[in-house]
C-alpha cells in the first residue's frame, strides 16, 4: 500500500499540510452540530493489554461530538476486568455488552451491533485511537453528503513507542479493496442503514469478517474519503505502516460466489477454475447494439474459452460477434470455420499475419454501421454482466470517448507486479490502474460510481462508441501494426475530440497476457522481431 512513510519528503509534508488544514477547516464547518444524530461506537474482544485499551476508550470520552454511546462486546472472563476499568472512566455512555467465552470475535461484535441505538456506526480496535473531532466530521460529512453511506479519514500509524511510521490515505477502489483490507475500520463511519439492510443470515464467522462486512457495504456504492488525518493505529515496528498481508482464505465464498467455471463445464482451461464474475453490476440504462471484434491468431485453448464466456455471458440482443483469424495454423482455422458456417460468429481469415491493428481495424470495417464497437483479446475471459458495466458508464456521462473494464489477472502473475506492486500477489489483481502506465489522471473523476478518469489503457477489452469511430477513424496500422495503437488511439480520442476514457469497477474481463505473442515468438521468430520487437509496419507488409 502507498502510505506516506517516515520521514517525510518535502512533497509528502505539502500533502500532510493540506490535511491538517482541511481538517481544520471541516472542524470549523461541524462544530455548531457537537450533538447531532447518535453515533454507536463498537469495540469487541480481543482487547489490547489495560494501558492501551484504556486510552482507545478516552479518545471516546473526550470527543468533541456528545451524541454517542460505546459498546464493548467482552467475554464472561473478561467481564470483572472491563467493569472495574468502566468504574474508573465514569461515563454511562459506555456500556459492556456480556457474551459466553464460547463466543468468537465476529459473534461478540454482531451481538453488540444488535443491541446499537445510533443513526451512525463506527468501530475501534483496542490499538487504535480517535482524533478527539473524529466523531464531529465524519458524522457531519454522513449528514451533508446525503447520496453516501460510508465516509472515511486518513490515520497515521505510529509505533507503541510513539514513533511516527506514516500515514494512510487513498482515493478508493474497489478491486484495490477486494486485494487486500486496505480500509481500516477504525477510520470510517456508516449509516445504520447498511447494517439494517444486511442479510443476517449471511454474518461472516471467520477472522477476516470486517473485510467482509466493509466490502458488502461499498458493494453498490464507493465509500467517500475525508481528506483530514482523524484516527492513529498503532503498528509492528517490524511492519512499517502496512497491513498484514495476510491471504484470507475465509473471504472466499463471498467474494467468489458466482463462479465462471460453474457456467462453462468442460472448458479445457484449468485456470478458469480460478475465475469468478462480480457479486453486482448495474443494468444499462438503455442497451446498445454492439460488435464485439476478436483478432485471433493461435492459441486454440483461450480463444475458444473467449469465445464460450463472451456467448455465454453476453446478451443475443443487438451484438454480433467477429472473429479476425491471422492466418492461425489448421486446428484453429477448422474450429473458426466452424463457427463461421453456424452463423453464430462472423469470421474473417487473413492469408497472413498482419498483427494485431490490421485484425481489428478489419473487423471495425466488416461490422454494421450502427454498432458501437468492442475490441476483445482472444486470451480474455469475460464474466457476467461485463458489458452492461461498459454500457452503464453512458447512463451517467453519454459523452464518454472510450470506456474500460478492470483488467484482471489471475494470482501469481509475474507481470502483474509492474501495473501493481502493492498487491497482495497470491490473489488476483486488476492491472488496468497501473504503476507501469502511471495512467490515472482523475482517481475520483465520479467517486458515486467509482469511475476514474485515465490517459491510457491497454486494447485488451475496450468499448468505443460510434461516434468516436465516426470521428477518430481506424487505428493507426502504419505506426502501430501489433501495439502502441492504442495509446496512439488513446491520445487521439483525448486531443481530437475531447471525450474522456473512463475506467469502471463494475465491468470485470480476465486476460491471461500476450498468449498468441507467446506462441508467434515460438513458431516464427523473424515475424515475432518484425512485429513485436521492431513493430514496424514496412517489414510486416
Amino acid at each position: 500500500m502507498p502510505d506516506l512513510l517516515a520521514p517525510y519528503t518535502k512533497e509528502a509534508s505539502y500533502i500532510i499540510s493540506y490535511l491538517a488544514s482541511r481538517a481544520a477547516q471541516l472542524t470549523g464547518q461541524y462544530r455548531s452540530n457537537s450533538k447531532g444524530c447518535r453515533v454507536s461506537v463498537i469495540m469487541f474482544p480481543p482487547y489490547a493489554e489495560r494501558g492501551l485499551l484504556s486510552r482507545a476508550i478516552a479518545s471516546v470520552t473526550g470527543q468533541s461530538y456528545k451524541n454517542w454511546e460505546l459498546l464493548l462486546a467482552c467475554r464472561s472472563r473478561e467481564v470483572a476486568e472491563i467493569e472495574e476499568l468502566l468504574h474508573t472512566v465514569g461515563d454511562s455512555r459506555i456500556k459492556p455488552i456480556v457474551v459466553p467465552d464460547s463466543d468468537d470475535c465476529s459473534v461478540a461484535f454482531f451481538k453488540a451491533l444488535a443491541v446499537a441505538e445510533g443513526d451512525y456506526f463506527c468501530y475501534l480496535d483496542s490499538v487504535c485511537t480517535f482524533n478527539q473531532d473524529f466523531m464531529l466530521v465524519l458524522s457531519g460529512e454522513l449528514d451533508v453528503n446525503t447520496a453516501y453511506d460510508v465516509v472515511y479519514c486518513a490515520q497515521q500509524h505510529v509505533e507503541q513507542s510513539g514513533e511516527e511510521r506514516g500515514i494512510r490515505f487513498f482515493a478508493y477502489s474497489r478491486s484495490a479493496h477486494e486485494n487486500d483490507d486496505i480500509l481500516d475500520a477504525s477510520a470510517l463511519m456508516h449509516r445504520r442503514a447498511l447494517f439494517d439492510l444486511f442479510d443476517r443470515s449471511e454474518y461472516p464467522r471467520h477472522q477476516h469478517f470486517l473485510w467482509q462486512i466493509l466490502l458488502s457495504y461499498t458493494e453498490k456504492k464507493p465509500p467517500r474519503p475525508v481528506p483530514a488525518v482523524l484516527s492513529s493505529r498503532i503498528v509492528p515496528p517490524d511492519k512499517g505502516s502496512s497491513v498484514d498481508h495476510i491471504v484470507p482464505h475465509p473471504l472466499e465464498p463471498y467474494l467468489e460466489a458466482d463462479r465462471v467455471a460453474a457456467k462453462l463445464p468442460g472448458v479445457a482451461l484449468t485456470e478458469v477454475n480460478q475465475m469468478f464474475s462480480l457479486r453486482y453490476t448495474p443494468p444499462p440504462a438503455q442497451r446498445r447494439a454492439v460488435s464485439i471484434i476478436i483478432p485471433s491468431f493461435e492459441a486454440e485453448p483461450f480463444l475458444r474459452t473467449c469465445l464460450d464466456s463472451v456467448r455465454l455471458f453476453t446478451p443475443e440482443k443487438s451484438v454480433e460477434l467477429i472473429v479476425v483469424d491471422n492466418a492461425s495454423s489448421g486446428a484453429v482455422r477448422v474450429y473458426l470455420q466452424a463457427l463461421d458456417r453456424s452463423g453464430e460468429v462472423r469470421v474473417f481469415f487473413n492469408d497472413r499475419n498482419f498483427g494485431f491493428t490490421h485484425a481489428v481495424n478489419r473487423g471495425i470495417c466488416a461490422a454494421r454501421p450502427d454498432h458501437d464497437i468492442v475490441l476483445l483479446n482472444n486470451d480474455a475471459v469475460v464474466t457476467r454482466g461485463w458489458l452492461d458495466g461498459l454500457q452503464h458508464v453512458f447512463a451517467d456521462h453519454p459523452d464518454a470517448g472510450l470506456v474500460v473494464p478492470r483488467q484482471v489477472m489471475l494470482a501469481g502473475t509475474p507481470s502483474a507486479e509492474r501495473h501493481q506492486p502493492y498487491r497482495v500477489a497470491s490473489r488476483e489483481c486488476d492491472v488496468n490502474i497501473s504503476a507501469l502506465h502511471a495512467n490515472v489522471l482523475d482517481p475520483r473523476f465520479n467517486p458515486l460510481k467509482g469511475y476514474m478518469e485515465l490517459t491510457f489503457a491497454p486494447f485488451f477489452c475496450v468499448y468505443i462508441p460510434r461516434m468516436v469511430i465516426d470521428q477518430v477513424g481506424l487505428l493507426d496500422v502504419e505506426n502501430g501494426p501489433h501495439y502502441r495503437s492504442d495509446r496512439l488511439y488513446c491520445d487521439h480520442v483525448r486531443e481530437r475530440t475531447g471525450k474522456r476514457i473512463i475506467y469502471t469497477p463494475f465491468s470485470k474481463v480476465y486476460h491471461f497476457h500476450k498468449r498468441s505473442t507467446t506462441d508467434l515468438q515460438q513458431q516464427d521468430r523473424s515475424m515475432y522481431e518484425k512485429m513485436y520487437v521492431r513493430n514496424n509496419w514496412k517489414d510486416i507488409v
